[in-house]
């Protein structure tokens, strides 16, 4: 599972990439036989094991930056791929022009890419110290919740899928994903999804999108990746 967040032109921080090495990474993807799955796709292996397409890769992106949609779309169109789409309501519904809105939002939908929960406020899910479950809850439910909430009634989207803020997570965190309804969550722990191996609540990312990431460290990524996302034995 592939994990972005900008692509620019001239990238100006350590998790973006240029939109010439994300052709780059999507091209080899192309050319390699590689097959960009959907959330749904992915939902149905962690919860059943159900078969993938040869050679399977989640390509998702964090936040909901308009570079995604400017630079990131086209390549991914140019290459028949799907991808994935966590995003925070507060910069939704801002008036800040680096981030999409709801148009744009809608529009992916329409265009059949996901659009998933990266909450509605981006403040982190773990406990503070001494905090109790139910306090927390009580201060994120209507980021976790009301998020899918707002997602469905605005936006059309049926989020079953959470990006941790910042990637951080505790056990408070998966249980209040679980109870808000989310079928999966997502961290940025470095790893591969794997059949009946992780937590559907703890999967982890490999941040492709980071700056200064070249094509061998890229596809040293996906020759680990290879072997990971099977079904069970029993499937083949």
């Amino acid at each position: 599972m592939l994990m972005y967040h900008h692509i620019m032109p001239a990238p100006d921080n350590t998790i973006a990439i240029s939109p010439t090495q994300f052709d780059e990474q999507m091209r080899y993807l192309h050319d390699n036989g590689w097959h960009a799955i959907s959330m749904a796709q992915m939902q149905s292996f962690v919860l059943t094991g159900a078969r993938l397409p040869a050679k399977p890769v989640l390509i998702t992106f964090d936040d909901g930056r308009m570079n995604q949609l400017t630079y990131g779309v086209p390549i991914l169109r140019r290459y028949g791929f799907t991808a994935t789409f966590f995003i925070v309501k507060k910069w939704a519904e801002s008036a800040d022009p680096s981030f999409m809105h709801v148009p744009e939002l809608k529009g992916l939908v329409a265009d059949g890419f996901d659009v998933e929960s990266h909450t509605a406020n981006h403040w982190v899910l773990n406990r503070k110290h001494g905090e109790s479950y139910g306090t927390l809850k009580a201060r994120t439910w209507d980021a976790t919740y009301g998020m899918r909430v707002w997602m469905g009634s605005v936006l059309g989207a049926k989020a079953t899928a959470l990006a941790y803020p910042g990637g951080f997570f505790d056990d408070f965190s998966v249980r209040l994903a679980q109870e808000a309804g989310y079928e999966l969550a997502f961290t940025t722990l470095p790893g591969y999804v794997m059949y009946d191996h992780q937590s559907r609540y703890a999967l982890p990312r490999r941040n492709t999108g980071a700056r200064g990431t070249t094509l061998s460290q890229f596809v040293s990524v996906l020759e680990g990746a290879e072997g990971a996302l099977r079904p069970p034995a029993s499937q083949k």
